[in-house]
């Protein structure tokens, strides 16, 4: 190195390598981190090394060094947003995403829960590399000749790298990947993919993009996906014969429009997970006695209830669960497409609101009413205030709200102090493992809270003789914990023996209604079933519209995929398909 000191060329030189295995060392453990590296040619594409050479290139046409320091540092904010984003979500940041920052009022400490050792990685490369250009400061010198070579093996790698997708997609042209890149290969590398995806065709979403080329590719690549999409929006959206197919057997327009004769209360607690019902502490005192008994008396219980939301989380769940459609994959459909028009059961019944603990989240206002929701009640505290986190006073606001309701009503409570990073402050007695994981105790301790929140609330209703009879639903809006959290919470499980799943989470669906039938669901079913299910209990089977689901207490097959609803639903909401539907008339 004191060599490389007295000789400007091979100082430069040095930089440009150390700089080269800089970038490229993020992409590699971006890469590891979100996917995984089973086949080591995965990390060793064309695809990742040209971002890295492309920026290395540029040391050999400025004598200036801090740059490459700042950009190492701007890539560690790209690549550490989109992990923990990953992390919370199991999608990355787009451009919709990101200008919904001002919903994090009161949510960043859920962010920081998200932030471990892999965050760190990439600060510790930008020091070690910082570090090595302090030391190598003094050779300085400009070598145009080296920057085009460089550029001329950027050229080359897009070159192979193209040609190489070609022959996988040749290989596999029975799943059409070869019409794919016929059709998009005369777009740049950086930018194909996302014109094909942004017209609706790929539906896992740019995180393939991402797997098979890099994070950095994904920074520009998503800002001409956004333009592509919002071009689209203001387009007609084609429907094939099979997508037509799709639609045509699920609506049908009655003459006359149903009404609803039973209340209907839907309660979505946040972050409701299936495990910890029935579990118990180290004195036997259960977590959630009040579901617990909910359950014994339910109609239909099915602990495993397979969450579908994508980027909107919460405002997912409450699509999903008061329309029958699924998200979009690219956008938050609550946001980009807030002011459609969406099929409802809300609009069949006389009085409705829904009980909100979160001003302005998830684009509220807007969305409540294009639920059918005739009112929003919300808390009245701002962000960031504590009394914002407490479920007895969401519950206490819809005990108020009953008073003002009339019958038929449907009502949907929205809870929030099961939200990450479970924050609430509890004084109950219950007692865990010492080595049990922090986050698993504070977040038993939450639930645990909000069971008793909810427990006042429900004597309440049933006591109350207008409301005694009605059909009460309660479910989790998502998920909270990812496999990857599960897997590092293993050796604690298996030490004790816990009921605790240490892949996938479910989330638990209960409902008390009129149904003779008690049914317990033991195969995973899926959130789009909950809204047929509940046009069942509230004979609304005639309403235009029944989802993609089926309507558990009856079963049957299923007459579509996952995929396929989740492929239809989404050119459904962007064409805003439900506004062109005729209304019936009133009776």
């Amino acid at each position: 190195m004191n060599w490389s000191l007295r000789n400007g060329i091979h100082s430069t030189t040095t930089i440009f390598l150390l700089f080269f295995v800089c970038v490229y060392a993020k992409i590699v453990c971006f890469h590891a981190f979100v996917f995984g590296v089973d086949d080591f040619s995965q990390i060793i594409y064309f695809s990742k090394l040209v971002p890295a050479l492309f920026f290395a290139a540029f040391i050999h046409v400025t004598k200036r060094r801090w740059w490459t320091i700042a950009l190492a540092v701007l890539v560690d904010v790209w690549a550490i947003s989109n992990l923990i984003y990953f992390k919370a979500n199991g999608v990355m940041l787009n451009v919709e995403t990101i200008l919904l920052a001002d919903n994090m009022d009161g949510f960043w400490s859920s962010v920081w829960n998200y932030v471990d050792w892999q965050s760190f990685v990439f600060l510790g490369i930008t020091v070690v590399y910082a570090l090595c250009v302090w030391f190598l400061k003094d050779g300085k010198k400009r070598n145009r000749k080296a920057f085009a070579i460089c550029l001329f093996f950027v050229a080359l790698f897009h070159f192979f790298d193209l040609e190489f997708r070609r022959e996988v997609a040749a290989f596999h042209s029975k799943h059409k990947q070869k019409e794919i890149y016929d059709k998009y290969g005369k777009y740049s590398i950086f930018f194909r993919d996302a014109k094909y995806k942004a017209e609706g065709n790929h539906w896992r979403g740019m995180e393939d993009y991402i797997e098979k080329n890099t994070i950095i590719h994904y920074f520009p690549a998503q800002f001409v996906y956004h333009i592509y999409q919002k071009n689209f929006r203001n387009q007609n959206i084609e429907f094939s014969s099979k997508d037509s197919a799709l639609v045509v057997n699920r609506i049908c327009i009655p003459s006359v429009k149903p009404k609803a004769n039973e209340n209907l209360f839907i309660i979505l607690i946040e972050s409701l997970e299936s495990w910890p019902l029935n579990l118990t502490d180290c004195n036997g005192v259960e977590i959630t006695p009040t579901l617990n008994s909910f359950a014994k008396q339910a109609s239909l219980v099915a602990l495993r209830c397979k969450s579908q939301v994508k980027r909107g989380v919460s405002g997912d769940g409450q699509l999903i669960i008061n329309t029958g459609l699924l998200p979009t994959q690219s956008s938050v459909a609550c946001m980009a497409y807030g002011t459609n028009t969406y099929p409802n059961i809300a609009q069949y019944f006389k009085s409705s609101c829904t009980i909100n603990p979160c001003p302005n989240v998830w684009n509220q206002p807007v969305v409540n009413s294009r639920y059918g929701y005739k009112k929003l009640v919300e808390n009245d505290s701002v962000a960031g205030d504590s009394a914002w986190l407490n479920d007895a006073k969401i519950f206490t606001l819809a005990t108020q709200a009953l008073d003002s309701c009339e019958s038929p009503v449907c009502m949907q409570i929205l809870t929030f102090s099961t939200h990450i990073p479970f924050e609430i402050q509890t004084t109950d007695n219950l007692v865990f493992q010492n080595d049990m994981p922090e986050e698993l105790a504070k977040y038993l301790h939450a639930l645990h809270y909000t069971d008793s929140c909810l427990n006042i609330f429900l004597t309440k209703l049933l006591n109350n003789q207008q409301f005694a009879n009605s059909n009460i639903v309660i479910t989790g809006d998502h998920t909270i914990f990812k496999p990857y959290k599960w897997q590092s919470y293993t050796g604690f499980v298996e030490k004790y023996k816990l009921p605790i799943p240490t892949e996938e989470s479910f989330c638990p669906l209960l409902i008390v209604s009129d149904q003779k039938s008690r049914i317990f669901i033991q195969d995973t079913c899926y959130q789009m079933d909950i809204f047929p299910t509940l046009l069942h209990i509230t004979y609304l089977q005639d309403s235009y519209w029944n989802g993609f689901g089926i309507n558990l207490f009856n079963g049957g097959e299923r007459t579509i995929s996952e995929d396929s609803a989740y492929y239809i639903s989404n050119k459904l909401i962007m064409a805003n398909y439900f506004d062109k539907i005729p209304v019936s008339q009133e009776q």
